[in-house]
């Protein structure tokens, strides 16, 4: 599970939202980052955003995700590395 506690920038009047953070809290794990973020939800939209306007606070709240996106791309780029090798 993963507990992002976040108030801003989630108003609780978007039932729609609160149901992608609950959703995303109760079923997040880290070989699913890459899935989380490139599906259109809350997390690419924050993420992007928190990153671009060097928000502090919310990147801290998603840096767990973050760690979990590098190492998918790693072991992604090994995996497509191991392959390419084995094709010459």
């Amino acid at each position: 599970s993963f507990e992002l506690n976040l108030q801003y920038p989630f108003p609780r009047s978007n039932p729609a939202m609160i149901g992608q953070i609950d959703d995303f809290e109760r079923n997040y794990e880290p070989n699913q980052a890459l899935e989380w973020y490139t599906k259109n939800s809350f997390v690419f939209k924050t993420v992007n955003k928190a990153l671009r306007t060097q928000n502090i606070v919310i990147i801290f709240k998603f840096r767990s995700l973050i760690g979990d996106i590098y190492h998918q791309l790693r072991k992604l780029q090994c995996e497509q590395n191991s392959l390419q090798r084995k094709l010459v």
